[in-house]
């Protein structure tokens, strides 16, 4: 019986992807036929494709194929010739993306299962080429092109900014055709001669709470580094220096934290430490709303039937005490990015990022409760949140101010 039972589910299941694939098939088919009719050939084939892997002896599709692939072929072919007479450079590079898309096409055709015509049972076959060879080409003249291209903005732009710019065209040479030439060494140096380095000064805390809420400032610095080495295309053309290196430097000059944000002084302590930049910053304040519990008693009165009538109405009523507990912690803070070889601020901006914690909840005081609303039976049934501490507000308040930081300041690193 068993046996019968999982047979006939079985059935039944096979029954209905069968009806399922049937489906699809017909609507990617129904999809080739439009995309043919306005002259698509391209995802016309790729949509009969689709058809053809899920029923290859699909007639309709078949034919759709059969007209779609060779005109599809001969568009791409086309460019192709066109490509080729062009005498610039950068005709290779979309010369590959034409190879690889006839290579493509190419292989999704030869990935069909055999396709054999219903009516007469021949087998039907397709001019398929291998564009491996033209690919291999393109990708070597194409990497050619930018290596070209890297070594004349690497001679005629010494600039920081030219530097970079032929660190790209090296790159994209390596991505093209990996390890062509000396394209890895010529990228490194341009890299090098691009490079901007960066000292992120201990914040100054101007905020008057001391030690109540931790190293704060440490804590905001290490947040800040570590974004920035998480973020590895930032440190691509960065450089951090380390804090052993500053604190070294500050204790050599007999110079502590304050008074290193001014323009003057950050620029000299950038000198010494062979900077191209100064970060620094202050925590002005930290404004902190001790929690606040407030209660609310609400009642309620509805009229229901009662349970041995059908038509006597009774009034209920329910009183219950609704909490909300509350608090809030806001950091107002500042950054200033002091470009070293001329003293001048490059980017500034203040930021005050806040948390605020706020939870209700309610407690039965008498009465029935079926007189309560959805929303007034939700707030009985919860149980009171956790209050976080001043110390994990100001945790979160610290990585949201070290993210705003970030992002601003990743946008004068671009």
């Amino acid at each position: 019986m068993n046996r019968f039972r999982i047979g006939y589910w079985l059935l039944i299941l096979c029954t209905i992807l069968s009806f399922a694939a049937c489906a699809r098939n017909k609507k990617y088919q129904s999809r080739a036929e439009t995309q043919l009719r306005q002259g698509n050939y391209e995802a016309a084939a790729y949509y009969a494709i689709e058809s053809l892997k899920l029923k290859p002896d699909f007639r309709k599709a078949q034919i759709t194929l059969k007209e779609s692939y060779p005109m599809a072929i001969l568009e791409r072919s086309e460019r192709v010739l066109r490509l080729q007479e062009r005498t610039d450079e950068d005709k290779w590079e979309l010369l590959l993306a034409e190879y690889q898309a006839l290579d493509k096409l190419n292989d999704a055709v030869r990935k069909l299962p055999p396709l054999v015509n219903p009516d007469s049972g021949m087998r039907i076959n397709f001019d398929l080429r291998d564009y491996g060879s033209q690919i291999s080409e393109a990708r070597h003249m194409t990497a050619g092109t930018y290596y070209q291209k890297g070594i004349h903005q690497s001679r005629m732009d010494v600039s920081k900014e030219g530097q970079r710019i032929a660190a790209e065209y090296f790159k994209k040479a390596m991505e093209f055709f990996p390890n062509y030439l000396d394209s890895a060494g010529r990228y490194e140096s341009a890299r090098q001669k691009a490079v901007t380095r960066i000292a992120i000064l201990p914040f100054e805390d101007k905020s008057g709470t001391g030690n109540r809420y931790g190293a704060t400032t440490e804590i905001l610095m290490d947040l800040i580094i570590g974004k920035l080495l998480q973020g590895s295309g930032y440190l691509e053309y960065t450089e951090l220096i380390t804090r052993d290196r500053i604190d070294q430097v500050l204790q050599e000059q007999q110079l502590g934290t304050s008074g290193l944000i001014d323009e003057s002084s950050a620029a000299a302590i950038g000198h010494l430490l062979g900077a191209h930049a100064i970060l620094s910053g202050k925590l002005l304040q930290i404004n902190y709303s001790s929690p606040r519990l407030v209660r609310n008693d609400i009642t309620e009165t509805t009229s229901i039937t009662k349970d041995d009538t059908e038509d006597e109405q009774i009034e209920i009523s329910c009183k219950i005490t609704k909490f909300t507990r509350s608090s809030s912690l806001q950091i107002l803070a500042s950054y200033s990015l002091v470009d070293v070889s001329t003293g001048k601020i490059q980017a500034h901006r203040n930021f005050n990022p806040q948390f605020r914690f706020e939870d209700s909840w309610a407690r039965l005081s008498e009465g029935d409760e079926r007189a309560l609303n959805h929303e007034q039976l939700t707030l009985l049934r919860k149980q009171e949140a956790l209050l976080p501490s001043a110390m994990d507000m100001v945790n979160v308040v610290l990585e949201d101010l070290s993210a705003e930081i970030f992002n601003h300041l990743a946008s004068q690193l671009k």
